[in-house]
């Protein structure tokens, strides 16, 4: 999902996830794959870097190949209240641009989780700047059901808005479902939809397949 969550690995604990990623605009970005290596750092911590590979068949029909920039980062889980259920950490991220001259991208994110029996409410917040003075805020709100003890539904609301410079807005409705192989696999998709986009790129159609190992 968009909305990304206080939990972590635990300690000494990785988790590995290959996904294949589309979006839908006038031009098409594919990431095949997107490599995501998370690695736990005692129970409240975790170390991340992810790399994609991204193809793009562009508004002219041409298409383009490489790797993404590399964005690493280190999620700390500061709020643990195994009572209430509730969680929080933050996750800052910053990428590493390949190309002399690009552009390099900082994320700082807080992230809320909530436990009501079988559900779940998240929230995250934060920004992200693109360079000195432009960024975009923005909120991602999902809710998930556990259905059974291997399979989960969520479903959420992700906004980015820009009102320092742009004063763009693209909000995003996604779905997506979770289902546990086994004890170290575990498969993971959604799909959504921008149901506005305010003076920026109206975005048709986002997926995400992929499987998460454990070990």
């Amino acid at each position: 999902m968009l909305t990304d969550d206080p939990g972590t690995p635990g300690n000494n604990n990785w988790e590995i996830n290959s996904t294949i990623n589309t979006s839908f605009r006038r031009s098409t970005e594919l990431e095949v794959p997107l490599l995501d290596i998370n690695y736990g750092l005692k129970n409240r911590t975790q170390l991340k870097i992810e790399m994609p590979y991204i193809l793009v068949n562009d508004s002219a029909n041409k298409f383009n190949t490489g790797l993404g920039n590399p964005l690493p980062g280190i999620k700390f889980r500061f709020v643990e209240d195994t009572i209430h259920s509730f969680t929080i950490s933050t996750f800052p991220q910053i990428s590493v641009p390949l190309i002399k001259g690009g552009e390099r991208e900082l994320k700082l994110p807080v992230e809320f989780e909530k436990q009501f029996g079988i559900w779940t409410l998240g929230e995250e917040v934060g920004y992200i700047s693109f360079s000195p003075g432009e960024g975009n805020f923005f909120s991602g709100t999902l809710v998930g059901v556990k259905l059974s003890s291997r399979f989960d539904l969520m479903g959420e609301i992700y906004v980015e808005t820009n009102f320092l410079k742009e004063n763009t807005t693209s909000i995003l409705a996604n779905t997506g479902l979770r289902f546990v192989i086994n004890d170290r696999l575990i498969f993971m998709h959604s799909m959504g939809t921008q149901l506005a986009a305010l003076n920026t790129e109206r975005t048709y159609f986002i997926s995400f397949t992929g499987v998460q190992w454990l070990f």
